[in-house]
């Protein structure tokens, strides 16, 4: 079950319910297999960051990330300013915004729905 609906959904743009997201917005991630920054729409919420090419529901759903056990804290690799990155079990993910402010917003956030920092 995932916020009341079954998680066998084709589409996880079909699960959004706006009334139980912590937080949304672009952020630019580097990708894992082609090494280029790309930016993508962010869902936070149970616990889970979801990301997608544009804004639901328009945008295709790319990827998840779940927080649980992730440790998350500012990055100054690659020389990229208001970088971030979320260490989890299987992988790193590096992420940046277009403020100090706003990446100081996204860390807090994701250490709300449980990543430590």
């Amino acid at each position: 079950e995932y916020g009341g609906l079954s998680r066998t959904i084709s589409s996880p743009t079909a699960l959004i319910r706006t009334d139980s997201v912590t937080k949304q917005g672009f952020l630019t991630k580097l990708g894992q297999i082609i090494r280029s920054w790309r930016r993508r729409y962010f869902i936070l919420k149970s616990g889970e960051l979801t990301y997608y090419v544009e804004q639901p529901p328009i945008g295709k759903w790319k990827g998840t990330i779940s927080l649980k056990g992730a440790l998350i804290e500012p990055s100054k690799a690659f020389d990229v300013p208001f970088l971030f990155m979320i260490i989890t079990p299987t992988r790193n993910y590096y992420l940046h915004s277009s403020s100090e402010q706003e990446t100081n917003d996204w860390i807090r956030a994701c250490i709300a729905q449980g990543a430590k920092c």
